[in-house]
């Protein structure tokens, strides 16, 4: 911070409010948030989003995919099986017949909330 033709030290701080379904790379920009010098400008500071992997699910643009271990009898016959989703609430699956190796069931709506959007949701 200056004040006159000094430089005075001081330590600010910058929130930044992340908001739902920010991919990572997404950059926050905040214009003249950063140092000040005598006859500078102050500068712009950009946050950019790392987004963590998680143990059970990964993230494919808005829509999350994870792994659901069947034993060779659900495989077979059919199952019904409930998993935690990430904001703790419980998605049920449910097949009947035989699952194959690989399959994928898509869950409507349980994804990530798009960005900007946030009222709707990938898969």
């Amino acid at each position: 911070m200056c004040h006159g033709n000094k430089v005075v030290k001081s330590m600010d701080f910058l929130v930044a409010v992340v908001e739902k379904g920010v991919k990572d790379g997404h950059v926050y920009e905040n214009s003249e948030a950063g140092d000040e010098f005598l006859n500078v400008a102050t500068s712009t500071i950009n946050i950019r989003i790392e987004v963590l992997q998680h143990e059970y699910f990964e993230r494919d643009g808005d829509n999350l995919q994870t792994k659901v271990h069947l034993t060779l009898k659900e495989a077979l016959l059919g199952f019904e099986k409930s998993i935690t989703h990430l904001d703790g609430h419980e998605v049920k699956l449910s097949k009947s017949g035989i699952t194959n190796p690989g399959e994928k069931q898509k869950i409507l709506d349980e994804g990530m909330p798009h960005h900007q959007f946030s009222s709707e949701f990938g898969d």
